[in-house]
């Protein structure tokens, strides 16, 4: 097969490989002479032929522009004045001896020679201007060995140009209708540096020199060209229309076999239609630049051929048909200038053979660009050189493109650079995909051929690319070395779209960088214990074929690893790729492996690598392939300590685990649809991981592992399903990510802990249906949204070193606690936390905690408790703890950092059924919410001087209280003190503002005020105050008729009744209550050494112990208890209600010069009681006296309304004025009623009853 491919290529370009061994003797039959002045020609030139020594040209005439001809002998001079010139000739030889001058006004002025001989003009002498000259014989013009040409600039043609349009600039050179005829050059033309030289006929042959440094150099084969200068003067050449090789017979259109320099400048051999030239430069490939295309300002040209008759040739320039070109000598523009680069060589025809040498290096810069392209056939064979090195600089470009191509015997191509080596197309570019390049058919590089593009000193080394769009044979060396002192091996690629034969060598090592790498295409790909292709990769990759190979390839695990030694490896295959053998390349290289498949990927044995990147793709789009809708199946291990990457188009499938040995630097897993992780399965990393399920979800069947030591992990894509096992994922450094659908662990835990990194939940809901549920990290920790639900399990959210945020996502345990902790910050922007019964536990070590941010956060930890702990604080605010709307049976808040607070939204209250406990430390706490209902006991703490508010719209306890500030309570029910309270500033309790139907305070406890005030204000109810502590500070009740029990002896205190008829209760104490009312309705009660002063008090009762009232300003009425009561009103005190005293033995004294009143009545009670009223001393009501030895005194104008004694001995005694105007009543047993003195008047009512004994 490889001999019928090189034979038929031989074969396809035998007529140019035969012209260039019958060149001189077919040369002028391209002529427009006749058969017999052709046969002559050829003989003479062969011979070789020569003009006449004496030949000089003759009838020279000035036709356009200004000049004269000066004859003399063998010497003729033409003076030209005009920088554009016309110059007819009957002839112009020159012969050996013979010598014509040009002499021009300057290095720009022009000269056209029209030439009518019937026959080639023959050049054997000198020639010589100063500027550019035009030679123009249709027949043909020969330059004879003897030749010497010294031009400004040069163009020898056979093509014909009107007068009109040469004197315009317009240089438009056509044939007469028939091909015209050759140039051929045998002696040596030499242009001035930066000068031209074009030979453009319809042949052009070059068997000499021709040099032109910095210059252009032209050979052109055609019917019809353009020709223009830059604003250098550099000459460029457009052909517009081609010579068809069918005109020419077997001969090519251009020849060279000599040598032509242009340092620094450009070669053009062409015998094809050139693309346009004068608009913009060709973009090809990586050799795009301007100075590549013929274009009016740089003077450089084009690779490619356009004309008329286009024909494509299907992928890169669309080249016309046109003629063959041959060179088989030397074209050279390398440069040795310092900071110049070489400059370019370009041969374009139907068919190229070049078995000379192309030269464009550069000694200090870079080099430059050569291109040898045919429409057909292009052969590079014998001992050819192409090279466009640079000894100190870069190295250049290369590209051999046609239909068919091939590099035959022992050709050297070279681009190696100092600093890089440079790049070589042959038969196409990258895959083939390159557009601006046009792909060969078939490409043959031979078993003897060398191929460099190495970097000499330092940098990488460049690009070989050989392609073809049906058979690629390599059989020869490719190099692309990477620098001795510092670089990277360069990239080779060997590919056939169809077929790939690869029997050659590739060198991509690198002494001090890494391998190079190197592709090729089967179809089918099985890495197993054969080899039947191993031939086909004697270096390091496979590659797609992009249109389906005809081959499969089958290659051992071995040879991979050999491959591995020296670079990267990359096996691409159009179907399927299976590992049936373990790679084990765990020492001895740190290269990378990667396989591709365009269907379906199998991994059957262990791909076990050192510390090179791992990279696994199946149904990825490989150019013109179809996206097949793979699967990535994942059945063995896979380790190195680079990266891993597993890709499908469809499904990932892992049932093995990767990283296990040996933590891979990251792991990337993206499947189109699902990722399954099936049992067995675990992912470990020392660095990022990340997992997309495009389309559909992550499902795992059994206890699935993800574990990074350094990197990140991220879910991206649809569901994450554990079928039943522990889903497990952890990082040491990095952050986790997830950006999935529903996450469910089918009853099994779920974990995902990073010890320095942050957890980001973007995803939907979270469900362990029953399995606890665990996210760690040491970084920020962010649920954005949907719902994690635990059903029974617990959920641990923690960050040891950053923030936890819920933003969107809601929890729920459903009876298994919730657990947040973090040392930053903890956020409820927009969630809710459901225990259903279950504990909340919140700890931010050094930061806030803030379940306020919006009227949608809550917790409801329904019977749990819920405990939150801060240790910072808002760096604004100063709040440590923000609480919103939190249900549960008891309430823990613990800040060390700063305050706790609620947020006012609508619905951010507290449900506590249980027990509050408040410890802001040094701050101050503020649940300023009106609907807040704390049911249990509060209990506060506060050890700095900031205060402490209360908002509570039920009955609100409060249990141990130790503040170091104020301390405000505002119940909408009662108040009750249930253990110590310490307050050491200001205290103010308010209860029952909006509860008309009253409620109780109630303190049963100490109750310390230590530096401030004490202020208990009641509501518009009628209220009860029971003080059972000593709690100083001032009672205040409002509107209702309010009750203030004292229920201790050691209580200090100041009560103000407020508004109504408001009552004061004296304690049942074995000590005297001493009460004194000094003004109205105000006084003082004094037990022990402690005081209640009061004020607003209409009603005093007093307790069950002894109780003394001194009255001197009004009261509403007394009460003095049943104890042993002493009771004095005097000094204008008044009584409006009644005077009770209750079963003890009680002393009742109403005496006043001002005429005190009681408006009431005196109920004494049933003890043994002494009544006296005197000094104008008046009870308008009656006195009743109960079961006891009373006795009753009336003197001094005392007065009373009417008097009952019960049973018992009673003595009544009135004197002195006083009157009683009602019924004397003495009740059982023998009672006295005494009346002595004078003005004594007692009013009768119908009698004096119950009285045994009246004395007057």
């Amino acid at each position: 097969m490889v001999a019928n491919f090189v034979q038929g290529m031989r074969e396809s370009a035998s007529k140019v490989v035969k012209s260039s061994f019958t060149m001189p003797k077919d040369v002028s039959c391209l002529s427009r002479v006749s058969a017999q002045v052709c046969f002559a020609l050829s003989l003479a030139i062969s011979a070789p032929l020569h003009a006449e020594d004496i030949d000089m040209p003759i009838g020279g005439r000035i036709i356009e522009g200004e000049g004269s001809i000066i004859e003399s002998g063998l010497l003729t001079t033409i003076q030209q004045n005009s920088n554009a010139l016309i110059v007819d000739w009957d002839t112009f030889d020159i012969g050996i001896n013979g010598r014509v001058d040009f002499i021009q006004p300057g290095a720009n002025a022009i000269a056209l020679n029209r030439i009518f001989d019937n026959k080639p003009s023959e050049i054997f002498g000198q020639l010589n201007s100063n500027g550019h000259i035009v030679l123009l014989n249709s027949y043909g013009i020969l330059f004879g060995e003897t030749a010497s040409v010294n031009v400004g600039g040069l163009v020898a043609t056979s093509l014909s140009i009107s007068a009109e349009d040469f004197m315009n600039g317009d240089y438009v050179f056509s044939d007469l209708g028939e091909v015209s005829g050759s140039i051929i050059n045998h002696g040596l033309i030499n242009a001035a540096t930066g000068g031209n030289v074009t030979l453009l006929g319809g042949r052009v042959e070059n068997h000499g020199l021709i040099a032109a440094n910095l210059g252009a150099v032209n050979l052109a084969a055609g019917r019809e060209a353009v020709l223009t200068f830059d604003n250098q003067g550099l000459l460029g050449v457009k052909v517009t229309e081609s010579v068809l090789q069918e005109d020419l017979g077997v001969d090519p259109a251009v020849i060279n076999t000599g040598d032509i320099n242009a340092a620094g400048g450009s070669i053009l051999l062409t015998a094809s239609a050139s693309q346009d030239i004068f608009s913009q430069a060709v973009q090809v490939g990586d050799m795009a630049e301007a100075r590549e295309a013929i274009i009016n300002e740089d003077g450089s040209f084009t690779l490619t051929s356009r004309s008329n008759a286009q024909i494509n040739t299907g992928s890169g320039n669309q080249l016309t048909a046109g003629a063959d070109v041959v060179n088989s000598g030397s074209l050279d523009v390398s440069t040795d200038e310092e900071g110049e680069d070489a400059g370019e060589i370009q041969i374009v025809g139907e068919n190229v053979t070049n078995s000379g040498v192309l030269l464009a290096n550069a000694e200090n810069g870079n080099g430059g660009a050569i291109a040898v392209e045919s429409r057909d056939v292009t052969l590079v064979t014998d001992n050819s050189v192409i090279s466009t090195r640079a000894e100190n600089g870069l190295g250049g470009e290369i590209r051999i493109l046609g239909d068919k191509v091939g590099v035959l015997d022992e050709t050297v191509i070279d681009s190696s650079g100092r600093n890089g080596g440079g790049d070589i197309l042959i038969g196409g570019d990258f895959q083939g995909s390159n557009s601006a390049i046009r792909n060969a058919s078939r490409t043959y590089v031979g078993d003897d051929t060398e191929i460099y593009a190495d970097a000499l000193n330092e940098g990488d080394g460049g690009t070989v690319i050989l392609w073809s769009d049906e058979l690629t044979y390599f059989g020869g060396n490719i190099y692309t070395r990477g620098g001795q002192t510092a670089g990277d091996g360069g990239f080779v690629e060997i590919s056939g779209k169809e077929q790939l034969l690869f029997r050659g060598e590739t060198d991509r090592s690198a002494v001090n960088g890494v391998g190079g790498t190197l592709l090729l295409d089967p179809r089918d790909i099985t890495i197993g214990t054969n080899n039947d292709d191993g031939g086909q990769i004697s270096d390091n990759e496979v590659l797609f074929t992009d249109g389906g190979a005809s081959e499969d390839f089958s290659i051992s695990a071995a040879q991979i690893v050999a491959e591995l030694v020296d670079g990267d490896v990359l096996l691409q295959a159009f179907r399927d790729l299976e590992v049936d053998s373990a790679i084990i390349a765990n020492a001895g290289n740190t290269n990378n492996l990667t396989l591709q498949a365009g269907d379906d990927l199998r991994i059957n044995a262990a791909i076990d690598l050192i510390a090179g990147d791992l990279s696994l793709m199946a149904g990825i789009s490989c150019g013109t392939c179809s996206d097949l809708g793979a699967d990535l199946v994942i059945d063995s291990t896979l380790n190195t300590s680079g990266s891993i990457s597993l890709e499908a188009a469809r499904d990932v499938f892992i049932s093995a685990a990767i990283g296990g040995s040996a933590a891979p630097s990251s792991i990337t897993v993206r499947a189109g649809d699902d990722i399954n992780l099936n049992s067995g399965s675990s992912l470990t990393s020392a660095g990022n991981m990340v997992l997309t399920a495009a389309d559909s979800s992550l499902v795992a069947d059994g206890f699935w592992a993800v574990s990074s030591a350094s990197g990140d992990i991220n879910f991206n894509g649809g569901n994450i399903t554990t079928n039943g096992g522990n889903f497990t994922a952890s990082t040491e450094d990095g952050n986790f990510d997830f950006n999935t659908g529903d996450i469910s662990t089918g009853g099994g835990d779920f974990s995902a802990t990073t010890a320095d990194g942050t957890i980001d939940i973007n995803g939907n809901d979270i469900d362990t249906n029953g399995g606890a549920f665990l996210f760690s990290s040491s970084g920020d920790l962010d649920l954005d949204s949907g719902d994690i639900t635990s059903n029974g399990g617990t959920i641990n959210i923690r960050s040891s070193a950053g923030a936890v945020t819920l933003n969107g996502s809601n929890i729920n345990s459903n009876t298994g606690d919730v657990l947040f902790s973090a040392e930053g910050n903890i956020e409820f922007r927009d969630g809710l936390v459901t225990t259903s019964g279950g504990n909340f536990v919140a700890n931010s070590a050094s930061g806030y905690f803030d379940n306020a941010f919006s009227n949608s956060d809550a917790i409801d930890a329904g019977a749990g408790s819920v405990t939150i702990t801060s240790g910072g604080s808002y760096s604004v605010s100063g709040v440590g703890v923000y609480l919103g709307r939190i249900t549960a049976g008891s309430l823990s808040v613990t800040t060390t950092g700063g305050s706790i607070s609620q947020y006012t939204f609508a619905g951010q209250y507290l449900e506590i059924n249980g027990t509050t406990t408040l410890n802001a430390g040094a701050n101050s706490i503020t649940l300023d919410v009106t609907d807040n209902e704390i049911n249990g006991p509060i209990i506060l703490t506060n050890t700095g001087a900031n205060a402490v508010l209360i908002n509570n719209s039920v009955d609100t306890t409060l249990g141990a209280v130790n503040v170091g500030g104020n301390l405000t309570i505002d119940s909408q029910q009662g108040l009750s003190l249930t253990d110590d309270l310490t307050v050491v500033g200001n205290a103010v309790f308010d209860f029952a503002q909006n509860n008309s139907n009253g409620n109780v305070f109630n303190v049963d406890t100490g109750l310390t005020i230590a530096t401030g005030s004490l202020t208990v204000n009641g509501g518009t109810g009628n209220d009860q105050f029971d003080i059972g502590s000593d709690i100083g500070g001032q009672l205040n009740g409002d509107d209702g008729i309010d009750t203030f029990n004292i229920l201790a002896d050691v209580v200090t205190t100041t009560i103000d009744g407020g508004g109504g008829s408001d009552i004061l209760v004296g304690n049942d104490s074995v000590n005297t209550n001493t009460w004194v009312v000094d003004s109205d309705n105000s006084g003082t009660l004094t037990n022990s050494s402690n005081v209640v002063s009061f004020s607003n008090l209409e009603n005093l009762q007093g307790g069950s112990g002894v109780d003394t009232f001194t009255v001197t300003a009004n009261l509403s009425s007394l009460d003095a208890g049943n104890g042993n009561n002493n009771i004095t009103i005097n000094n204008g005190g008044d009584v409006t209600g009644a005077v009770t005293a209750g079963d003890g033995d009680d002393t009742i004294l109403l005496e006043d010069s001002t005429a005190s009143a009681i408006v009431g009545s005196i109920d004494a009670g049933n003890g043994n009681n002494n009544i006296t009223i005197n000094n104008f001393g008046s009870v308008t009501g009656a006195i009743v006296t109960g079961t006891g030895i009373d006795t009753i005194v009336f003197t001094g104008n005392g007065t009373a309304g009417s008097l009952s004694t019960g049973a018992g001995d009673d003595v009544i005694t009135i004197v002195d004025n006083s009157s009683v105007s009602g019924l004397i009543d003495g009740g059982a047993d023998n009672d006295s009623v005494t009346i002595t003195g004078s003005d004594v008047t007692i009013t009768l009512g119908t009698d004096v009853a119950n009285t045994e004994t009246l004395t007057a």
